[in-house]
């Protein structure tokens, strides 16, 4: 089956935000043209059925359209962490950064990139110089692995990239630092 957003419908489904009428009604009152009076939950996972069975494939903030393709950040993640040794495993955000944000910079978009393209932030692990050969070795690596070229790629110093009480990375915070030019940069 095609790929596509996971919504529900159940009485245990919540209701909304307290407090926060906008987004409850983007996430919990949703309805379907072929089906009149039902609501249902956005669930930010994606999916596809296959045999009559619900495959969760991701979620819709780890995915990223370039060139009108679908690229999963945690698939190009992965390659990315397992391209050097001089990275810290689990410290890697590949986020789409729109055209104009890069424009800004003089950063060129890569050929075949559409409006958004992608830039990696990665941690280094301590003690570990690096040079523009690591920077160089990624490009190469996303290339061959996933067939997409990235924008830029930013070298951080460790433990200095943005994750919430829980571990996870805060993608849209890396791409406020990104934008801003406040990340933490190791020298090359």
């Amino acid at each position: 089956g095609k790929e596509g957003e996971i919504w529900i419908s159940s009485p245990s489904a919540g209701v909304g935000y307290w407090g926060r009428e906008e987004l409850s009604q983007k996430t919990f009152r949703n309805g379907l043209a072929n089906r009149p009076g039902s609501n249902y939950t956005r669930t930010g996972d994606l999916g596809r059925i296959i045999d009559q069975k619900l495959f969760i494939t991701g979620r819709i903030k780890d995915l990223i359209i370039v060139a009108g393709r679908n690229i999963y950040s945690s698939d190009v993640e992965k390659t990315i962490e397992t391209s050097s040794e001089f990275l810290r495993p689990g410290c890697c955000a590949v986020i789409g950064v729109p055209e104009e944000i890069l424009s800004a910079k003089g950063i060129s978009i890569p050929e075949g990139s559409d409006q958004v393209a992608l830039v990696v932030i990665a941690e280094v692990r301590d003690g570990k110089s690096v040079s523009k050969d690591v920077i160089e070795n990624i490009k190469a690596r996303v290339a061959e692995e996933h067939g997409v070229s990235l924008a830029s790629v930013k070298l951080i110093k460790p433990r200095t990239i943005s994750k919430t009480t829980s571990g996870k990375i805060k993608r849209f915070e890396c791409i406020k630092q990104f934008t801003d030019e406040t990340l933490n940069l190791v020298p090359l």
